[in-house]
């Protein structure tokens, strides 16, 4: 891919700006403020569009801090770029309420889609982040981006799958660690109620026990008083003859008493004999008779008064027992059930295991493709620093996390103890090394913001012969002068664009 111009309405501090490029080297110069950065921000916004964040984070992002004061209608612009041998054309209006894009390919008038994916293939299927961490160094950007890493063991494994890089290994996995750990709660969450619940049930269980002991031990008893009231009842006819007994001697005494004074009172009255014994023996009986019938009654009435209600209280414990015994039978069921549920095999251990067994399908692939890919990694690499260095480190190691250990032909040096120029030279090495890697089907032009400022002018010369030497189209950003002092003497080819007010 080699971009041919820029035409940028508004962006910036850039309106009505048209700029053109060339292959090879570009040296875009101007002095700090001149809209460098602004220009470098523009490729990248229409390579990928520029987006708003939300809320407070819209106030510093790259759409507010790039968006015209003035004219905010005419934010955005096109891109000319040349790629397959074919010459495209790529428009945005970044304005809020009038967003549009367009892709034309000039070369035959065809329009391509952009929500389709055709850009997405202009451009070798490469993320946005790939591009930021790789092609794309900016301005004091030292070091590779969080991302780096991450994407080189995606593409590692995205060549096994389906050889497009596009397998996210690391958020794959961290997603199946938060999966994982969730499982885990909701399984410990889930055993421990239920032996809350086993508790509880035992618990009521053992109140309904005894519950049935209390009423069955209260029923027990008021059978044996109703069985005694009854025997009370059936006493022996010698008992009621004894008590008739008495009561005649009673009454006996009672009618010699009664007959005694009788005499005075007939000795006053002057009655005849035969009418006052009469009238005395009528008394007698009828005091007799109802003494004995008043005993029968009381006697019969408070009996059944008691055998019924011994009769009612015996059945209700009858049956205060039975509802007793139903509800622990029920309880030791639930008892039973709940025992087999906790020791049942949960649904969720198995996904758990699923989880566990996917992670480490996951490390595995990472660690295989490693050692596929890890050495196309290193050798380009190397050679490349080799180059950089004028031989003087001639390979490097790393880890999948990127921790390098450089080689020389004695010994070996730790990434961390060389000085901060040796560094820069290490870490262009490996974002050519990673461009290549990475973005195998379509080159992509290098942008170099600044990162030459920490080289000294012998590693300086020693990085322009090798971007002298590579295929791709370089956009070499500087403030200086030196780059182009170097290309001058090393006669290496370049094209001059200096950003002036004209220009802005």
């Amino acid at each position: 891919m080699k971009i041919r111009e820029l035409n940028i309405k508004g962006f910036g501090k850039f309106q009505g700006t048209r700029i053109l490029l060339e292959d090879g080297i570009n040296l875009i110069s101007g002095e700090n403020e001149s809209g460098k950065s602004t220009l470098h921000a523009f490729v990248r916004g229409m390579l990928f569009g520029q987006r708003r964040q939300r809320g407070r984070a819209s106030r510093n992002d790259s759409y507010s801090r790039y968006e015209p004061w003035e004219n905010p209608g005419f934010y955005g612009g096109s891109l000319r770029f040349e790629s397959g041998g074919k010459e495209f054309r790529l428009s945005r209006n970044f304005s809020r309420g009038q967003r549009a894009e367009q892709l034309v390919c000039e070369s035959d008038g065809e329009c391509l889609s952009l929500e389709d994916g055709d850009l997405d293939m202009l451009l070798g299927g490469i993320s946005e982040t790939v591009f930021d961490n790789t092609v794309s160094v900016e301005q004091m950007k030292g070091v590779t981006g969080e991302g780096l890493a991450r994407e080189l063991n995606n593409y590692m494994a995205g060549c096994q799958g389906g050889g497009d890089g596009t397998l996210d290994l690391k958020k794959a996995e961290e997603n199946l660690k938060e999966r994982r750990k969730e499982l885990e709660r909701e399984l410990q969450e889930r055993q421990k109620a239920g032996e809350a619940r086993q508790q509880e049930i035992r618990a009521r269980l053992s109140y309904l026990r005894r519950e049935c002991e209390k009423v069955r031990e209260e029923l027990e008893e008021a059978v044996e008083v109703l069985k005694g009231h009854a025997a009370a009842a059936d006493l022996p006819r010698e008992g009621t003859r004894e008590r008739q007994g008495r009561a005649r001697k009673f009454f006996a005494a009672l009618a010699f008493l009664l007959a005694l004074g009788s005499l005075f009172l007939l000795r006053d009255l002057s009655l005849p004999p035969r009418i006052f014994l009469a009238v005395l023996f009528l008394g007698l009986s009828i005091f007799a008779g109802a003494g004995i019938r008043h005993r029968k009654n009381t006697a019969g009435e408070t009996g059944r008064e008691e055998t019924g209600k011994l009769q009612w209280s015996t059945e209700y414990l009858r049956g205060e027992l039975k509802d007793r015994e139903r509800a622990c039978a029920n309880a030791e069921e639930e008892y039973r059930e709940s025992g087999v549920l906790l020791a049942k095999r949960d649904p969720l251990e198995t996904d758990l295991q699923a989880l566990r067994l996917a992670g480490q399908v996951i490390r595995q692939l990472s660690a295989d493709m490693q050692r596929r890919m890890g050495g196309r990694l290193r050798e380009n690499i190397s050679r490349l620093l080799q180059a950089i260095t004028a031989g003087k480190y001639t390979g490097v190691s790393l880890d999948e996390e990127l921790h390098m250990t450089l080689h020389t032909r004695e010994n070996a040096v730790p990434l961390s103890r060389v000085s901060r120029g040796t560094v820069e030279q290490v870490y262009l090495a490996l974002r050519l090394a990673s461009a290549k890697l990475l973005c195998p089907e379509e080159e992509l032009p290098l942008f170099l913001d600044e990162v030459f400022a920490q080289y000294d002018d012998r590693r300086l010369c020693q990085a322009l012969r090798v971007l002298g030497e590579q295929s791709r189209q370089v956009l070499l950003f500087t403030c200086q002068n030196r780059e182009e002092y170097y290309l001058k003497q090393l006669k290496i080819p370049y094209h001059k664009i200096v950003l002036q007010e004209e220009n802005t």
